[in-house]
């Protein structure tokens, strides 16, 4: 299991990144990224490749920035299990 300090490190070095989707414009000029915002979807149309790539490259760091914090409140929140064993160790004695 991680650290914490590891995976703030890891989330630190994610650098741009974006929720939401890329999907291919039905017309087949480009794509659409598309993601929610207050509760209503907001869509973009995104060409050329470059662009895209970037988008792209975005939204796989947005998603991995979404793991490493489900990690990190997993963490967290087994230290937080440990210190009340630790707590009711301490009173039962």
């Amino acid at each position: 299991m991680k650290t914490p300090r590891q995976l703030l490190e890891e989330i630190a070095a994610i650098g741009a990144a974006r929720k939401g989707s890329l999907s291919p414009n039905g017309r087949g000029t480009g794509y659409i990224y598309s993601q929610k915002k207050e509760g209503q979807t907001c869509s973009v149309r995104v060409t050329g490749s470059k662009k895209i790539s970037i988008y792209r490259k975005q939204i796989r760091a947005g998603a991995r920035l979404k793991t490493l914090i489900r990690e990190l409140e997993d963490v967290l929140e087994a230290k937080a299990d440990e210190a009340i064993q630790q707590a009711e160790k301490v009173r039962t004695k």
